[in-house]
């Protein structure tokens, strides 16, 4: 059956990776370069550490795309990584996304949203024929709230918070969640949330006030 946890997310560290995209100026530094097949953007090292989390989970840090697919989350300024604390049990992570999702909606509301799962979060915003960077729909970020080495908790996750939060003002799922689930060639698979604030300055301003 699937799990949905315990999950260890420590800070590990090792280099990290800046995105360059194509047409962009040449790597002064001849640094080393990754480049994703997907969308031809480029990593490159800085020397800088990442915080490679994933790797103190061993279900996780064995997964062949892992080191992949977090990287390219912490090296791209439009994606970010609120993993649930190690350990955490199924009502814990739950309770996790749930209590990310209401400091989100507070710090932006009016805003609109949706819940998602994917095996690559870089290539779920970036790809250009369905990715969110190019959606009728303008998001302008993306948190990956969860990670598993199986597809099915992150898609029962995903289920849960349309669930909770689908009728809400600002939703854009129309389904119910977990039916785009597939298996692939290994994980890991996500879930997330996507988002676009629409609050006007004026209102941020006072939010700020409100604070002091």
């Amino acid at each position: 059956p699937a799990s949905m946890g315990p999950y260890a997310w420590q800070s590990n560290r090792v280099k990290k990776l800046r995105l360059r995209h194509p047409g962009s100026e040449p790597n002064p530094e001849h640094l080393p370069v990754e480049t994703s097949k997907h969308t031809g953007d480029q990593l490159v090292s800085q020397g800088v550490a990442w915080e490679d989390a994933y790797l103190q989970h061993p279900d996780l840090a064995l997964l062949p795309r892992s080191r992949d697919v977090f990287r390219k989350i912490e090296g791209d300024p439009c994606l970010s990584l609120k993993l649930p604390p190690p350990r955490a049990t199924a009502g814990g992570v739950l309770r996790h996304a749930i209590c990310i999702f209401e400091k989100l909606l507070k710090d932006n509301k009016p805003m609109t949203f949706k819940f998602g799962i994917s095996h690559d979060a870089h290539v779920r915003w970036h790809n250009p024929v369905w990715g969110y960077r190019y959606s009728k729909d303008p998001f302008a970020q993306m948190i990956v709230i969860f990670a598993a080495s199986n597809p099915h908790a992150p898609a029962f996750l995903e289920a849960a918070l349309i669930e909770k939060f689908g009728s809400w003002q600002g939703c854009k799922n129309e389904r119910r969640g977990g039916d785009t689930v597939k298996e692939i060639d290994g994980g890991p698979y996500l879930t997330y949330i996507v988002f676009q604030s629409w609050k006007r300055p004026s209102m941020q301003v006072r939010s700020r006030a409100d604070q002091l």
